[in-house]
């Protein structure tokens, strides 16, 4: 497990640097983040990850997601989640802001450890009502974000809830504009 986790950690850390030549804006995100326990043991989970620009509206969200309490890193579930912006641009092709207030939904793999080995195992569809920042104000706070995940391998379904996400971006913002 602390080899997954390792090499989760090492691919979040490595891949903004190699995608920093071809996408657009680079994000580094963490929050509070959860899936339904497997077990049925509740604790406190944080989410930490990337995020990539592709478009003026789509984003690429590469995340992990892991519990903090009772068990530390008992649990890791690690993916990606295909991002779009509803009421408007994230950010615009000439450097101006986007949208500073924004509703996004995603939808997403998630790969985790529950039957001893780490697999492919959730698609999430993720809603977030309110985003505030853009890439260009250097920030975003996703606020309340509400999703449906589906545990394919047990055919279950649960709610997510995350209370916040934060967004600090290092590549698109008003410093690279200056």
């Amino acid at each position: 497990m602390k080899r997954i986790l390792s090499f989760v950690f090492v691919l979040l850390l490595v891949f903004p640097l190699c995608a920093s030549t071809f996408m657009g804006d680079i994000s580094l995100r963490i929050g509070h983040g959860s899936f339904v326990a497997h077990d049925g043991d509740y604790g406190l989970s944080v989410l930490g990850g990337a995020s990539f620009g592709l478009t003026e509206r789509l984003e690429l969200n590469v995340e992990a997601i892991t519990e903090i309490t009772p068990s530390p890193l008992s649990e890791v579930a690690a993916g990606f989640e295909i991002g779009y912006s509803l009421l408007g641009n994230r950010t615009n092709e000439s450097g101006n802001a986007g949208f500073y207030m924004n509703t996004i939904i995603s939808a997403g793999l998630f790969a985790a450890d529950h039957s001893g080995n780490f697999a492919p195992t959730y698609l999430t569809l993720r809603i977030t009502p309110i985003s505030m920042g853009t890439p260009n104000a250097g920030y975003r706070q996703s606020l309340v974000p509400v999703g449906l995940a589906w545990n394919f391998r047990e055919n279950t379904f649960s709610l997510f809830l995350s209370l916040t996400i934060y967004d600090h971006y290092i590549k698109g913002s008003w410093r690279d504009y200056r």
